[in-house]
């Protein structure tokens, strides 16, 4: 989940008990803006990262993904809906003994989601949504050696998934459980 609140610096080093490690860097950026002669609420963000990691085999990723939303105040809560568009590439080598082989492929993800929020105090807000999405992947065929080489069909994907939750706030305390 990315989170479109202004703009955020991602950087995160990983370390795998295989041998693996790497890196995940980028940035969020994004924000809300309230339309208050009618309760509308615009929103939008842009998001950039790149995860790399190596060890005997290598992998990378980019992924670039942008969200439109929009929301309003409706009977005592707000209702949002969003519209999430992200783009990703992966490039990767792997070793089997002496062979090696390479490989690339792309992914495109598209979800849309309707969330409402409904305040019983001013410190909890229950939370209750649904999203439904597409994912495609394309085809893939690595190169390297022959026999070690492996490959993928083109694959296409549609996922739905209902959310339910709360988020408390005490002063200093913000606690969210989705």
């Amino acid at each position: 989940n990315l989170d479109f609140s202004g703009l955020q610096g991602v950087r995160q080093n990983h370390d795998y008990a295989n041998g693996m490690s790497g890196e995940t860097t980028g940035f969020t950026l994004g924000g809300e803006l309230p339309i208050t002669d009618n309760g509308l609420i615009i929103g939008g963000g842009f998001a950039r990262l790149s995860t790399s990691m190596d060890g005997a085999n290598t992998s990378d990723s980019s992924t670039t993904a942008f969200q439109g939303s929009v929301g309003r105040a409706v009977g005592g809560g707000t209702g949002e809906v969003k519209l999430t568009h992200a783009m990703t590439d992966y490039n990767w080598t792997r070793e089997i003994g002496p062979y090696s082989n390479a490989g690339s492929s792309s992914t495109t993800d598209t979800s849309i989601s309707g969330t409402y929020r409904h305040a019983l105090n001013e410190n909890i807000t229950p939370i209750v949504g649904y999203t439904i999405g597409r994912r495609e992947t394309d085809a893939w065929q690595e190169t390297g050696f022959l026999f070690s080489q492996r490959s993928a069909e083109a694959t296409t994907e549609t996922y739905r998934y209902g959310t339910v939750g709360v988020e408390a706030e005490f002063e200093m305390l913000n606690l969210s459980a989705v």
